[in-house]
């Protein structure tokens, strides 16, 4: 494919992305990279990350910007519930543009762990500071008064409690009593001369006794004596002893258990059979040892008769004497080699690796994937196996030779020596040949809104992985079988079917032949409410009219049959029929029913009864003369010079298109409710005896449509490179419907596109252009122009560049795009997760590349969730 300058070729894309490649057009310098070298510098890490919690289940954290040689792209958050260990892995973090975030969706109570990373178009910083945040922890707020022995007796707080002195504890400290209740979990930690210092977590504060403060108090390390400090409550608890209780089950139902020692010897607590190993040592000072812990916001203490404080109330232990547990020897015993270590390409971008589980005098936490190629630890995981991939650290390209070791680590962490020697594989080669095309394709409408297919198994070199199933040119499905049944269609509709078969490197077949098919017609079954008010009079001797009220349907009732004495003897549309040809002096009985398109008949009408005049009026009246008719905006003005009878002229039938609409008395008639169209009437007179006269000249009116379209609104126009620009507006509505735009530009019309979007190309570069739109429809009502938008194309690019271009794509949590480049068809420098990521563009110039070679180029987008689609369609450009 020869290109000529400023020319211009688009290709549509998977995921409705087109790459474009636009010759002569030029973008600011920002967007341009350089292909002569790779950055490999990562941005700076962030800095000054904080959080905070902004509902039960919300939390928003923010950080501030990092610095890049090049420029940072944008930020990977990472969140978990224990330090360092984060749900997202490395590379795969939640991506954003900003410097703030917000984690939704959590659940509450809990504790939840953060780091943010920097990136740009190629590397990952490493991780910020880490922060945690809690979530969902309802706290009492007490006053801001201190209850001292010489000043206040009691205190009320925030919630209506009140606060009073209590006795002595076991330590001989003064106690606090709420409601009467006394509280003596406030536990000495340490304290010098005449001041003791507590910490809590209530409310993230400082608690503080003094001499002359005896409640446990929150404020700073200022004066008590001079400054008011908040007070708060404390919890109390019940114990989990060694020798006594085997569990407790606190306020919320979460069943509390000892757990396994840490890893400085001491035992944790569980809840629900989770271990919590955050009750660290604080101090301790002859035989008392105190830690603190973190759930419920409450306080834990060990001691050698009371293992683990809970919330709750104290039992009678607690005016035992505090004990003291004293920590067993530290933990330095490694975990034994992992053995078995195997490494298999189970893909040409996918290494697996699995290996059989260490042990360890205590236990295994971990373990280590080291890259003996890169000099790195590229996984922590808990299991036995790992699977290395291009999207992660140490990407991997097919047919090179890659090398692992693996260590384990306990809680300490003792680590393993690495398995020796490293284990080897090499990638299996790039698979680019498509399945064979689907055959046999068989389609049956079961229903009037299902259809099912089924087809011929494709074959392929590695393996089928799936179809594609396009209704009407739409993909509608991706089944593995080969059948499929389409749902949710609509009755007596033809639809027509092909599939393509794709195997798991993305290769798609060509689409097998097309068949359509017809789904059935929805069964009506319902029939139409009996007519009612049914009426009848003689017309002369040999006739009868009759009129009655119109019957309902669920559908619509397009008729009713008149009986006369039982026999059908006539079907008209309308609710009046006139009977003629019969007996003079006669009597007659009529029911009518009504009909549906469904061939439903409803019951019949009560029977009426009329009996003919005894002398015959044989003679029609004259045929009527001077038929007009006059179009409105939905109905037809009929008028008519009158008619003659040798009697009597009683009314007149006016037929529309052949069939009756009316029977006026009058010489006109309005005919309304009409549809845009042509419509054709005749007028003829009839007697009291039923005479009816020939139809008159037929006339015909024709509705037009004279409401033009609504204006275009939100136009909006770019550059595409130095020679074109992109247009696009929200639909136009119409009475009847928009059948397309007319786009000017610079006030000359230029194009008439159906769609809500248009190209303009061959401009001239650096130039600056005016566009308006107008919408149109079928009758050639044109809506008024749009307001205009202006757009400047771009300077013409230096001659070793190239310019590229693609169709935006659609989705909410659409992060950007990455560019991927190479001098061979289907080889690109990058590998797939790895391209130049330009951000959420849709242009991109490409600039120092070698003359007299040809480039060739594809694009992916990626969502924040670190999800990256297929290749677009692949375009190349001569450098001369």
């Amino acid at each position: 494919m020869k290109l000529s300058s400023h020319s211009v070729v688009a290709i549509r894309a998977i995921r409705a992305a087109a790459l474009v490649l636009l010759l002569g057009a030029a973008l600011p310098l920002a967007a341009q990279t350089a292909i002569g070298g790779v950055d490999t510098i990562p941005p700076t890490v962030p800095t000054g990350l904080v959080g905070t919690a902004v509902s039960a289940n919300q939390i928003g954290i923010s950080w501030n910007p990092s610095t890049d040689n090049v420029g940072a792209t944008g930020y990977r958050v990472y969140w978990g519930t224990a330090s360092g260990v984060y749900l997202q892995a490395r590379g795969a973090g939640l991506s954003t543009t900003t410097t703030t975030y917000t984690v939704t969706g959590l659940a509450s109570p809990a504790r939840y762990f953060f780091a943010v990373t920097a990136q740009n178009t190629l590397e990952e910083s490493v991780y910020s500071n880490e922060i945690f945040v809690d979530v969902g922890i309802s706290l009492e707020s007490p006053s801001g008064k201190m209850l001292t022995q010489a000043g206040v007796d009691s205190i009320v707080d925030s919630v209506g409690a009140v606060w009073t002195l209590g006795p002595p504890d076991a330590s001989g400290f003064p106690t606090k009593a709420r409601n009467g209740v006394v509280d003596g979990s406030a536990a000495v930690l340490c304290y010098s001369g005449r001041s003791v210092n507590a910490r809590g977590d209530l409310a993230g504060g400082w608690w503080k006794w003094t001499d002359d403060a005896t409640l446990l108090l929150k404020g700073s390390w200022s004066s008590v004596s001079t400054t008011p400090i908040e007070c708060a409550e404390s919890p109390s608890g019940k114990m989990l002893t060694q020798a006594g209780v085997d569990s407790i089950v606190d306020s919320v139902g979460a069943v509390w258990t000892l757990g396994p020692p840490d890893a400085r010897g001491f035992p944790t607590k569980a809840r629900n059979g989770v271990v919590d190993g955050s009750a660290a040592v604080l101090c301790y000072s002859g035989r008392s040892v105190n830690a603190r812990g973190d759930l419920a916001g409450g306080w834990w203490k060990w001691t050698d008769d009371a293992t683990l404080l809970l919330k709750g109330s104290w039992s009678s232990v607690s005016t035992t004497p505090i004990g003291c547990v004293v920590a067993p020897a530290a933990d330095t015993t490694p975990p034994t080699v992992p053995t078995g270590l195997v490494a298999v390409a189970i893909s040409p971008t996918q290494i697996r690796l699995t290996w059989n589980p260490s042990t360890d005098n205590v236990g295994v936490t971990g373990y280590l994937v080291y890259n003996a190629d890169t000099g790195s630890v590229i996984a922590t995981t808990t299991t036995t196996s790992f699977t290395h991939s291009g999207l992660v650290p140490g990407s991997l390209v097919p047919g090179t030779t890659h090398n692992y070791r693996v260590s384990a680590f306990d809680a300490v962490p003792n680590h393993s020596p690495w398995t020796d020697p490293p284990v080897s594989v090499t990638m299996l080669p790039p698979d680019t040949t498509a399945p064979s095309t689907p055959t046999e394709i068989l389609v049956s409408a079961v229903s009037s809104s299902q259809i099912n297919l089924s087809w011929a198994p494709s074959t392929d070199n590695v393996k089928v992985t799936r179809y594609i199933v396009r209704r009407d040119g739409v993909r509608v499905a991706t089944p593995v079988s080969t059948s499929y049944a389409d749902t949710g269609l609509s009755a007596a509709t033809t639809y027509s079917y092909t599939v393509a078969a794709r195997d798991a490197a993305g290769n798609i077949s060509p689409y097998s032949t097309s068949v359509s098919v017809t789904t059935a017609s929805a069964a009506d079954t319902t029939a139409p409410s009996a007519p009612t008010g049914l009426t009848a009079a003689a017309a002369g001797s040999s006739g009868a009219n009759m009129s009655w009220s119109a019957s309902t349907d669920d559908v619509g009732v397009t008729g009713y049959i008149v009986r006369r004495n039982g026999v059908q003897v006539g079907t008209p549309v309308s609710t009046s029929y006139a009977d003629a040809g019969l007996s003079a002096a006669t009597t007659y009985s009529y029911t009518v029913a009504a009909s549906d398109a469904a061939g439903n008949i409803s019951s019949d009408s009560t029977s009426v009864s009329v009996t003919t005049a005894g002398a015959a009026d044989t003679t029609p009246p004259t045929t009527p003369t001077g038929l007009t008719a006059a179009a409105g905006s939905s109905g037809a003005n009929l008028s008519w010079s009158a008619s003659t009878d040798n009697v009597g002229v009683t009314g007149y039938i006016v037929r529309r298109n052949g069939a009756q609409v009316a029977t006026p008395v009058s010489t006109s008639y309005a005919d309304t409710g009409l549809s845009i169209g042509t419509y054709s009437y005749t007028v003829a007179a009839r007697d009291a005896a039923g005479n009816i006269s020939p139809n008159s000249t037929s006339v015909s009116i024709t509705i037009a449509d004279t409401t033009p379209p609504s204006v275009p609104t939100g136009l909006t126009a770019a550059a595409a490179g130095s020679s074109g620009a992109n247009l696009s507006w929200s639909a136009s509505t119409d009475n009847v419907g928009v059948t397309g735009y007319i786009v000017r530009r610079n006030g000359v019309q230029i194009a008439t596109p159906g769609s809500r979007s248009y190209a303009d190309t061959g401009l001239s570069a650096a130039t600056t252009y005016s566009y308006t739109v107008a919408a149109r429809d079928a009758a050639g009502n044109t809506s008024p122009n749009s307001a205009s938008v202006n757009v400047a194309t771009l300077s013409a690019p230096p001659s070793n560049s190239a310019d590229l271009a693609w169709d935006a794509v659609t989705g909410p949590n659409l992060s950007g795009y990455r560019v991927y480049f190479g001098t061979a068809p289907g080889t690109y420098l990058q590998p797939l997760g790895q391209g130049i990521s330009v951000g959420n563009v849709t242009t991109y110039t490409m600039i120092g590349l070698a003359s007299g070679t040809r480039y060739y180029f594809a694009v992916t987008d990626f969502d924040i969730l670190g999800n990256e689609s297929s290749y677009s369609n692949e375009v190349f450009k001569d450098i001369p």
